[in-house]
């Protein structure tokens, strides 16, 4: 069977509840009440799209300073490269829950 015909169960593995100190309190979105969050894995493909985007953000990045490259450093594309990957898989990593489902 092929990878493509493997239908992805995308259910959460666990749900667990976050109370709103969980979240920054900078977050203009911060829930004032509990929040159930549905954690699931991350398949391969998920995490090798994440690298694409989170590349396509450095590179983008970098292209916004034009030729005055003496401005940014490797540091801050790793930077902008790492937090964009980490922002990708945390999104296919969680789902909302219902809370009635506990």
């Amino acid at each position: 069977m092929k990878a493509s015909q493997v239908k992805r169960d995308l259910r959460p593995l666990r749900i667990v509840v976050l109370g709103p100190s969980a979240f920054a309190d900078e977050y203009a979105k911060k829930h004032p009440a509990e929040v159930a969050i549905g954690l699931r894995l991350i398949p391969q493909s998920d995490l090798d799209r994440a690298r694409v985007e989170a590349e396509r953000e450095a590179v983008s990045f970098y292209a916004s300073f034009g030729e005055s490259t003496d401005r940014v450093d490797d540091r801050s594309i790793e930077d902008v490269y790492n937090d964009a990957f980490m922002a990708h898989v945390v999104a296919r990593a969680t789902t909302c829950a219902m809370k009635a489902s506990l």
